[in-house]
């Protein structure tokens, strides 16, 4: 399926230095995305951590527009279970090890 919507795949170098499509401050070390949307909770999950998000709109569960997904606030103090819907862990989180996607909507 090819991307329309805004992907961090779509707007960012292969370094993810810099994007283009979307808005990033933040030092070298970080970048700092505002937002970001994803099509899956797979996709979700595939976010990389280095980037400091304040949310991201899911817009399915296993495809866009599934009726899954829903808006996810980064806390990177969470240690919360992963139960897949309401919270995500990525896979460059190790188990045990806090940083996690909370649902909002």
């Amino acid at each position: 399926m090819a991307s329309t919507l805004p992907n961090i795949l779509d707007c960012c170098d292969d370094d993810c230095d810099t994007c283009e499509a979307v808005d990033i401050t933040g030092p070298s070390s970080q970048t700092v995305i505002d937002n970001l949307s994803v099509y899956t909770i797979a996709d979700l999950r595939a976010v990389a951590t280095r980037f400091s998000l304040q949310f991201v709109v899911v817009w399915g569960d296993l495809s866009a527009y599934d009726g899954g997904g829903g808006v996810y606030l980064w806390n990177p103090s969470s240690s919360a279970t992963d139960d897949g819907v309401s919270v995500i862990r990525p896979s460059d989180v190790l188990a045990g090890s806090p940083g996690r996607f909370i649902k909002l909507l």
